[in-house]
């Protein structure tokens, strides 16, 4: 990105009716930001090549507003750039150079958008207070700065960052087919590893085929891991899968009913020594 001062002689100004935030766009917290919608494309330095364009975008700036700065290629889908600026009371630009384009027209376009500006540096800041700063999630993290949880997965990008060390770009950290705030705030896995309580069956797989505890290796207590009993045909979330009284851990036959031996011979016979 590249800051430098326009001069009427030099610009090309195309002013566009940029699609307001909503459907597409990111849901930004409140109070709603304000898009500016001029956009300046400076003619090509070497004539030569008309494809290549430098790219500069002037607006009124605001001394109460901080801006985070948007580019696009189809007018559609948006990305940040590096820089968060501090407004004031002039006219402020931005732009960046050597922009490739087709039949000499700006292959990309700017905008600002303004928010209510907080106490300090604005890369310090916390516009969508989701523990991490402005200047983190533009030139780290890759986050939207503007919205807490980028990836929507019920975890702030912040918590994810700090807490739980993972992805906040990623739903799912660990493509195990959970979801890492399903993972956190529902079966207290780990959104990290596949297989959080090591029982040899992956999270997501126990939790949306077996119905088992991601984060226990012996979902029904009966004394035998989960994959052994997927490998024996006993069931992971029935201690007694035969239904004869007697759990799977000490029942010989653990999926044939056997009526004739009664539990408490069973406990007798399978007592641990002394």
């Amino acid at each position: 990105m590249k800051t430098r001062t326009a001069t009427s002689a030099t610009l090309a100004v195309l002013l566009l009716a940029l699609p307001p935030v909503g459907g597409a766009e990111p849901s930004y917290s409140d109070p709603q930001p304000r898009i500016e919608s001029e956009v300046v494309a400076i003619p090509p330095e070497d004539p030569a090549d008309p494809t290549v364009w430098d790219v500069l975008f002037t607006w009124q700036g605001d001394p109460d507003a901080t801006y985070f700065l948007q580019a696009s290629f189809d007018l559609e889908e948006w990305f940040y750039l590096p820089d968060v600026m501090a407004g004031v009371d002039d006219e402020m630009e931005s732009g960046f150079e050597n922009v490739t384009g087709e039949n000499g027209s700006p292959a990309a376009f700017l905008r600002a958008i303004a928010v209510e500006a907080e106490p300090g540096a604005p890369e310090d800041g916390d516009a969508d207070r989701d523990r991490l700063t402005n200047g983190l999630e533009l030139t780290t993290y890759e986050t939207d700065p503007l919205v807490d949880d980028t990836d929507d997965d019920g975890l702030l990008d912040g918590d994810e960052v700090l807490s739980y060390l993972s992805d906040p770009l990623d739903s799912d950290s660990d493509g195990d087919g959970l979801g890492d705030g399903d993972e956190i705030l529902v079966h207290f896995s780990n959104p990290n590893a596949t297989d959080s309580d090591g029982d040899g069956i992956n999270d997501g797989v126990e939790v949306n085929t077996h119905g088992s505890d991601p984060a226990h290796t012996d979902t029904d207590g009966d004394g035998i891991s989960d994959d052994d009993e997927i490998t024996q045909g006993t069931s992971i979330t029935n201690p007694d899968t035969d239904g004869d009284g007697l759990p799977d851990g000490i029942d010989p036959n653990p999926t044939t009913p056997d009526f004739t031996t009664s539990a408490a011979t069973v406990l007798k016979v399978w007592a641990p020594l002394e």
